[in-house]
C-alpha cells in the first residue's frame, strides 16, 4: 500500500494557484497523491480558461499530470450539486452555469455568498468523493489534505485557525522555503512561454461582486461583452430579500449599496477615465483577490439559503 498522502489542490485559474499547482507537482509529487481540480464557473474571462488550457496541456506533457475541469450539475431544490467532468472545448463559457444556479437560490451578493459554494466547492467536493474515494470522514481510510493558493503577503487571506482541523494546506507560506509573493508569481510567469493575458480586475468571474467598485468599472470597461447582463431583472424575484436587515418586496440585486449591472453602467458614463486609469491602492485588493479559492472562507450556510428559497413565495 502506497504510504502517499492525498492531497487536494484547487486550482482557480489565478497565477497564483497555477503555480503553486506545477511547484508541488514538481517539489511533492513524492509525498502526495495529488489531485488538480479546476471548476468553471462559466462567468470566468475566456483568457482565464485559455491559460487554464495550457496549463493543462503543459502538465500532461512535462509531467505526464492530468488537471481535471469540473462544473457544477445543478439539481432541483433539496438535491445536492454534482459534477460533471468537461474540458476546454465543452466547458460552459456565456454564464450558463451562473445562471442555473440563479434560477434556483435567486441571486448571490454580499448578504448571499453561496455562488463559490455551489460552483466551485460542492462540485469538487463531489469529484473527490465520487471518483477518487476521498473523504474526511471520521474512519475513512482515505483521507486527504486541501491545499489553497494563498500567498506571505495576503495575510488576512490566511485562515489558521481551523486550518489544522479542516486538513487546509498553504504550501506557497508553510512548504515553499522561498515563500514568493505576488511579484515573485509575476516574474516566474513572465518567463514562461506564455502568462494569464488579463490584468487583475479580470480575475474570477467577470462581473463578481466581491470585487471593489474601482475592479467592477474596470472590468466593465475593458469586458463589457462578459460583464453586461440581466440577471437582476430575470431572477431578482426567486427567494427572499432583505434590505438593512428588513423583509422586502423589492428584487434582489448583486452589488454592494444594493447596485445592478445598469446603475454600473450609468456609473462608468460618468467616471473620469483618469479615475480609472489611477493606481489602485491597497484596500482594492481586499475584496476579491487574484484567484477566488474554493474552501479558503465559510460561505453561506445551505440550510439558511434552503430556508430563504422556501419562503420566497413572498416575492413571486
Amino acid at each position: 500500500m502506497s504510504s502517499k498522502k492525498n492531497l487536494l489542490v484547487c486550482a482557480s485559474g489565478g497565477r497564483t494557484s497555477m503555480y503553486m499547482l506545477e511547484w508541488l507537482i514538481e517539489n511533492k509529487s513524492n509525498d502526495y497523491n495529488i489531485a488538480g481540480v479546476f471548476a468553471n464557473t462559466s462567468w470566468e474571462h475566456y483568457e482565464t480558461l485559455a491559460f487554464v488550457d495550457k496549463c493543462t496541456e503543459r502538465w500532461k506533457e512535462k509531467y505526464n499530470f492530468s488537471l481535471v475541469w469540473v462544473e457544477a450539475d445543478i439539481k432541483e431544490m433539496g438535491v445536492g450539486t454534482k459534477h460533471k467532468k468537461v474540458n476546454y472545448t465543452t466547458c460552459k463559457k456565456d454564464m450558463e452555469i451562473f445562471q442555473q444556479l440563479a434560477s434556483k437560490y435567486g441571486l448571490p451578493n454580499a448578504g448571499l455568498p453561496f455562488c463559490t459554494r455551489e460552483l466551485k466547492e460542492n462540485p469538487i467536493h463531489h469529484y473527490v468523493k465520487d471518483v477518487l474515494g476521498w473523504s474526511n470522514n471520521k474512519g475513512s481510510s482515505q483521507p486527504y489534505q486541501t491545499a489553497l493558493g494563498i500567498r506571505i503577503d495576503e495575510p488576512k487571506r490566511l485562515k489558521r485557525t481551523d486550518a489544522h482541523k479542516q486538513n487546509k494546506v498553504y504550501p506557497l507560506v508553510d512548504w515553499h522555503r522561498e515563500q514568493p509573493d505576488k511579484l515573485d508569481i509575476i516574474d516566474w510567469w513572465e518567463e514562461q512561454e506564455f502568462d494569464l493575458g488579463i490584468p487583475e480586475h479580470l480575475g474570477n468571474c467577470v462581473g463578481c461582486y466581491k470585487k471593489s467598485k474601482k475592479k467592477l468599472l474596470k472590468a466593465l470597461r475593458d469586458a463589457p461583452y462578459q460583464f453586461i447582463n440581466d440577471l437582476e431583472k430575470r431572477y431578482g424575484y426567486i427567494g427572499n430579500n432583505r434590505i438593512n436587515g428588513e423583509l422586502t418586496t423589492e428584487p434582489r440585486t448583486m452589488y454592494r449599496n444594493y447596485e445592478t449591472c445598469d446603475d454600473l453602467i450609468k456609473t462608468l458614463d460618468i467616471t473620469p477615465p483618469s479615475y480609472l486609469n489611477g493606481v489602485e491602492y491597497e484596500g482594492d485588493n481586499e475584496g476579491c483577490a487574484s484567484s477566488c479559492e474554493p474552501f479558503a472562507v465559510e460561505n453561506y450556510p445551505q440550510k439558511q439559503l434552503n430556508f430563504e428559497w422556501k419562503q420566497g413565495e413572498l416575492n413571486v
